[in-house]
């Protein structure tokens, strides 16, 4: 049975969120979200199902990565899109 870590209190919206510390925290708390996933959808005895709900988990994901490095460009943060590599 895979762990899934409580959200605590990450906003549903990034738009929300005001600070740039805070949206880099909660952009990191994804980022060890789709870490986990990855590691998880890895795991050969899954079977097809599981392996398709874990990649729409981890897109679904990413998507939010990308609302989350958006607002930190918003706020004056760092362009996360030119900093990381292209994967």
């Amino acid at each position: 049975m895979l762990y899934q870590k409580p959200q605590d209190d990450r906003p549903t919206k990034a738009s929300s969120c005001n600070s740039i510390s805070d949206c880099d925290k909660w952009r990191q708390d994804v980022i060890k979200e789709i870490c986990d996933k990855v590691s998880d959808i890895q795991n050969a005895g899954l079977g097809e199902f599981k392996i398709r709900a874990l990649n729409d988990e981890i897109n679904q994901l990413l998507s939010e990565k990308r609302e989350w490095d958006q607002r930190i460009r918003e706020l004056g943060g760092p362009d996360y899109a030119i900093l990381e590599p292209k994967i």
